[in-house]
């Protein structure tokens, strides 16, 4: 568990140390919320102690977690989820959509370390204009307890 808590944050280092945080409101100020077509499932912020969106390297795009079937934190286990599986771009807006690919188009990170919303810039297909949007990541994305992964749709992560 501390490992996967020194992995995080050292492929985050300063972008984690220094990011900014703005209050919910502020976020819905700036950024549209897009929640209208979440999968039913969702809920892993009860099961999951630590997550982030990774924004380097092979960890980019993917959600990481360190989640458990109501276990303390050194029992929980490392998992992540490619959230390409999860979101879509839709007129340069961040979507909930199956094998979606949003992140093909998308560039998109965490609020701020341990947090479930994502906040993502967007190229619209139609005008080439990238536009800011934002997502609630705990209203489509479940854990999953009989495979101990983060889940949505029908995607499952990958366990660590």
């Amino acid at each position: 568990m501390v490992t996967m808590v020194k992995l995080i944050t050292s492929l985050l280092g300063a972008a984690v140390a220094t990011a900014a945080v703005l209050p919910v409101q502020e976020l819905h100020d700036h950024a549209v919320m897009n929640t209208s077509t979440a999968p039913a499932e969702g809920g892993f912020i009860p099961h999951c102690s630590i997550h982030t969106v990774g924004k380097v390297g092979e960890l980019k795009g993917r959600l990481l977690g360190m989640c458990g079937d109501d276990q303390p934190l050194s029992e929980q286990h490392s998992t992540w989820l490619d959230l390409n599986l999860c979101l879509a771009n839709v007129n340069g807006k961040v979507v909930w959509g199956d094998h979606g690919k949003a992140l093909d188009s998308c560039t998109c990170t965490s609020r701020h370390f341990d947090t479930q919303f994502i906040e993502c810039n967007c190229r619209d297909g139609t005008d080439g204009v990238w536009k800011d949007s934002a997502l609630d990541l705990n209203e489509g994305i479940r854990y999953d307890m009989d495979h101990h992964v983060m889940a949505c749709y029908g995607n499952l992560g990958v366990l660590n």
